[in-house]
């Protein structure tokens, strides 16, 4: 008879109300506060029970408003009921400083009329907490007036950066850099694990705790996907980056996905402890593109390299699972100067990654043949490194 006034959370089972349900104003079926529903329980052999529910509210002298949060780039607030407890239809007005920003449709839906930007929050205090009444008119024409907040969260763009030296970012000298790059970039958020937290990009993060000398590709990718934020050509939410590399690591065995206590895992742990305080902060993501260099160590065993293309796919089809389907998968492909004596499997490898780019529209791969090698012809340059981080960033900039 009142389940219009219900939803319930079909992960969890809980049942809540739409909107906060008001003692002096029932919508009940018998408007005496006493709520009957029917749940029906399916498992997943199909087989169903149901059992019928009596929730009974109670008069509270401090009733308090509606609060609801909703992420930005969001419209949909809430449903609201849509008949009485007679079965007439309600009503909907709003009003407030902030009601002219929503509209409540045909379907009772509360929504924004324009998805809203955490960054840049359009209501009257400017602080992403929007303020209104919602005024329901039942079908005999009385009213209830319900102050209400909408609170506007923050979404970011998250990027993944993996592999061994190359990723690393071995052959780079934070001396070489001039003008921003040797600056931290307060606009583009960096995971340093040892202090657990988002830091300002900048060098030193050759080595994963952020104590080195160099720099890697997340440098040069930064400060390019940022400068595209800045004038509109890509994404346009915070940049959000988690790199974990580790030299001399092969992806048939170190980066295997079901490898137990390897670098993958230690990947994913420091990926994971990453986005977990993000959402400690209240802050949400999208992880979008995971950037990857690596091979030279495959390439340098026959076997390694003939299960490269394999290995590659599975890698990435692991990555997605865990991090979302719509992750963007970018692959430095190896140069052509590594030494032959040593890599003599480097043609196979370069071959698998290009393949594997060109086996799915969410997968890439960039061209390194022109980058600046040091004198051991494996790893690229200061300059080669930034090329690199500037062609990664080039995937996701229109």
């Amino acid at each position: 008879e009142d389940a219009n006034f219900f939803t319930i959370d079909p992960d969890t089972g809980e049942i809540s109300f739409i909107m906060p349900p008001d003692f002096e104003t029932p919508l009940d079926h018998d408007g005496n506060n006493n709520y009957r529903i029917n749940v029906l329980v399916t498992d997943s052999d199909n087989r169903t029970d149901s059992q019928f529910i009596q929730l009974s509210v109670k008069n509270d002298p401090n009733e308090t408003a509606s609060n609801f949060s909703v992420q930005e780039n969001t419209d949909l607030v809430v449903e609201l009921p849509k008949v009485d407890s007679s079965g007439g239809a309600i009503t909907y007005s709003l009003t407030g400083p902030d009601a002219s920003l929503f509209r409540v449709g045909g379907a009772a839906r509360l929504k924004f009329k324009t998805a809203p930007d955490f960054e840049n929050p359009t209501d009257a205090n400017g602080d992403n907490v929007y303020s209104f009444n919602i005024i329901s008119t039942d079908s005999s024409g009385n009213t209830t007036t319900q102050a209400t907040t909408v609170t506007v969260t923050n979404e970011v763009s998250v990027y993944l950066f993996g592999g061994q030296a190359y990723m690393a970012g071995t052959g780079s000298d934070i001396n070489d850099l001039t003008g921003d790059l040797a600056n931290p970039l307060p606009d583009v958020q960096f995971w340093q694990d040892g202090v657990n937290r988002f830091v300002d990009l900048r060098a030193g993060f050759n080595r994963n705790f952020g104590n080195g000398t160099g720099f890697g590709a997340e440098l040069g990718f930064g400060f390019a996907l940022e400068a595209a934020r800045d004038n509109g050509t890509s994404d346009t939410e915070e940049i959000y980056i988690a790199k974990y590399a580790s030299g001399s690591t092969d992806l048939a065995v170190d980066w295997a996905v079901n490898g137990q206590n390897n670098v993958y895992a230690d990947f994913r742990a420091w990926v994971d402890a990453a986005l977990a305080n993000l959402t400690s902060q209240g802050i949400g993501y999208t992880v979008e593109g995971m950037m990857w260099m690596q091979g030279e160590n495959d390439a340098a065993d026959v076997n390694k390299a003939a299960n490269y293309e394999t290995n590659l796919t599975s890698f990435i089809g692991d990555v997605r699972t865990r991090y979302g389907q719509g992750v963007d998968f970018v692959i430095g492909r190896l140069h052509e100067e590594l030494p032959p004596g040593f890599y003599t499997e480097d043609d196979v490898v370069r071959g698998a990654q290009v393949a594997v780019a060109g086996a799915d529209s969410r997968n890439y791969f960039v061209n390194t043949d022109n980058y600046p090698v040091t004198g051991d012809r494996v790893h690229f340059t200061s300059e080669g490194h930034l090329s690199l981080g500037e062609d990664f960033a080039d995937v996701f900039i229109s």
